[in-house]
């Protein structure tokens, strides 16, 4: 079946939309036309590695050229800055009641922070679950994350032993309020595109005496709002051979952000 954008989004937007201006109802519009026209507003969207294309890359090309806005991409933005020298990254963590009421707030410092990573949403995201299809050899350590019924699996690592660990799999959402810290001294040694993510490649050292220098490899989606980490003291090299062959499903379950923990951090490492 071919479809072109006239036919899928013709009818999405009035005469007189102003170019170069921000309309969230307008994208929404767009979207809802074009999923309706393809028949797939209610199935999850699935993306298998470096190779995945997905009809929802579509959708957003042509959100973007009819509202041509600081969210052509999508609805989401993910903002990743180095602190000042000094700067202490703060936020709380607060603890209810049952009945709600405020029963303790903690304030969440990282002082070593060498990346923060801040979130623009107009919606909420949705929980992203993958199968590896690739992953080094066991190391012997232990193994944290389970499967659900299906497979799909929402954090995996191999804990290792001594120094090392060597893989991570989580992934990072963009929900508006939240802020999380990479902490240590961090470097970034590769920006560009993997398949359909934007991607970086981060070399972190953080108390080198306890574990081997991470590297970090962040595959960005700011369509569906959320960044894959894999992450490990293997080598990089790895990393990338993971992602490649990670089988990605975007559910429809919204995630859950609970904004009285509103900070937090990604690095790897031991409890």
């Amino acid at each position: 079946m071919k479809l072109s954008i006239f036919d899928l989004a013709g009818d999405c937007f009035p005469e007189d939309v102003m170019l170069g201006t921000k309309d969230a109802a307008m994208t929404a519009r767009i979207k809802e036309s074009v999923m309706k026209s393809i028949e797939l507003e209610k199935r999850p969207r699935r993306r298998s590695g470096s190779r995945g294309l997905r009809i929802v890359a579509l959708v957003a090309a042509i959100a973007a050229a009819l509202t041509a806005t600081a969210y052509a991409a999508g609805l989401f933005r993910m903002h990743m800055d180095r602190p000042e020298q000094g700067t202490v990254v703060s936020g709380t963590w607060t603890e209810r009641n049952e009945d709600g009421t405020v029963d303790h707030v903690q304030t969440m410092s990282y002082p070593d922070a060498g990346f923060v990573f801040t979130f623009e949403a107009e919606t909420t995201p949705h929980v992203v679950k993958f199968k590896p299809g690739w992953l080094p050899e066991h190391s012997g350590g232990p193994v944290f994350g389970e499967p659900d019924a299906e497979g799909w699996y929402q954090y995996l690592s191999d804990n290792g032993e001594g120094k090392d660990i060597p893989y991570v799999i989580q992934t990072m959402y963009m929900n508006e309020g939240k802020t999380l810290v990479l902490n240590g001294e961090c470097q970034v040694i590769k920006e560009g595109t993997f398949g359909d993510y934007q991607m970086k490649e981060i070399r972190c050292s953080y108390y080198p005496e306890y574990l081997n220098d991470g590297n970090y490899l962040l595959l960005i989606d700011e369509t569906e709002g959320y960044c894959l980490i894999v992450s490990g003291t293997n080598s990089m090299e790895d990393m990338e051979h993971i992602a490649r062959e990670l089988e990605v499903l975007v559910t429809d379950e919204p995630v859950d952000y609970n904004p009285d923990y509103n900070v937090g951090q990604i690095n790897i490492g031991r409890g």
